[in-house]
Order: structure tokens, then C-alpha cells, then sequence
């Protein structure tokens, strides 16, 4: 008779995927978390996405979005704050709650990067990672009634609000 083993995989959580499909995924925040860089010491928040739609829906991705002093790390850092948000954000001082993302929709472009590491026993191994390349908003559609038609011209008004998607405002950061 085989012997049997309980596995208590209580608590467990699936990790984000290190490489995606490359190409534009609307994605949700479901969870952010301040943390710290090991290399670099600043400051940053891991954002773990769900991929919304297409043939890796349900996947979930991990962004970090890093406070740092080099110039295309702060580049990446505005465009994910001008996404999320949805409106441009001027390049000043921010206090800002992560935790305000999570539901939060957005589109990232990611492609492809081959890289290599060291693992835990000291050998080198190449890799295929995403690279996040671009940050777009995501706007919730205003429902529309089409009230007349006519060959060039369709009269339309809105019948409702868009969905309440908790938006993000600029009341959300605290310029200082």
C-alpha cells in the first residue's frame, strides 16, 4: 500500500510571472507593497497586476516602481504615476498611498529581455524576463443613447456616468 503525505498549502499565493507574452496588456493592480531595493537601498513599491484580458488572463505580473535619482528609472516612476492617475503629473515632490492603486486599471507594453543572474548556487543563468516599455490609462466608456440618425450626423447623449472605477484624483497626492 503507498504511504500518503498531507500538503498544507494553506495561505499560498501564486508569484507574478517574470515573463509575459511582449505586446499591450490592460492589467489591474490587485496589491502594492513599499518596500526597499537590496541593490540600491531606495525606496519602492512592488505593484502586483492581474492581466485583464487575452490568452494570459488571470496571470498575475509584478512592476516596481522605484524612487530613485537616475533619470529613466524617474522617467518609468512619471509615466506609471501618469497612468494610473490618468492626467499628467508635473515632476515635483509627491507623497502618494500605493494602496490607492489597488483596483486601479492600466495598460502596460512589455518586450522581451534576455539577461543572465547568478542563483543561489553561485551559477550563472540566462534568462528571458519582461521590460515594461510603456504605461497608457485606462478609461472607463461613457454609455451613450443614440437619440437620432442621419446619414452624416448621429445625435447622441449620455443616459449614465461611467462606472465608478475609484479613479485616482490629483486630490490622491500630496504636492509638497
Amino acid at each position: 500500500m503507498a504511504s500518503r503525505i498531507v500538503f498544507d498549502l494553506s495561505g499560498y499565493v501564486d508569484q507574478p510571472e517574470r515573463r509575459i507574452e511582449p505586446g499591450k496588456h490592460l492589467m489591474k493592480v490587485v496589491k502594492t507593497e513599499v518596500t526597499v531595493a537590496k541593490a540600491s537601498g531606495n525606496q519602492m513599491v512592488n505593484v502586483t497586476l492581474e492581466i485583464m484580458e487575452g490568452s494570459e488572463k488571470g496571470k498575475m505580473f509584478m512592476h516596481r516602481v522605484v524612487n530613485s535619482d537616475n533619470d529613466y528609472v524617474r522617467y518609468l516612476t512619471m509615466q506609471w504615476l501618469r497612468a494610473i492617475v490618468g492626467k499628467n503629473v508635473d515632476a515635483k515632490k509627491l507623497s502618494i498611498d500605493p494602496d490607492k492603486w489597488v483596483g486601479k486599471r492600466v495598460y502596460l507594453t512589455v518586450e522581451d529581455r534576455e539577461g543572465t543572474f547568478t542563483n543561489k548556487n553561485g551559477e550563472t543563468v540566462k534568462s528571458v524576463q519582461s521590460n515594461v516599455t510603456a504605461f497608457g490609462h485606462y478609461a472607463v466608456a461613457t454609455p451613450v443613447e443614440v437619440i437620432e440618425e442621419d446619414d452624416d450626423v448621429v445625435e447622441a447623449e449620455i443616459v449614465s456616468e461611467p462606472a465608478d472605477d475609484d479613479d485616482l484624483d490629483l486630490d490622491d497626492l500630496d504636492f509638497s
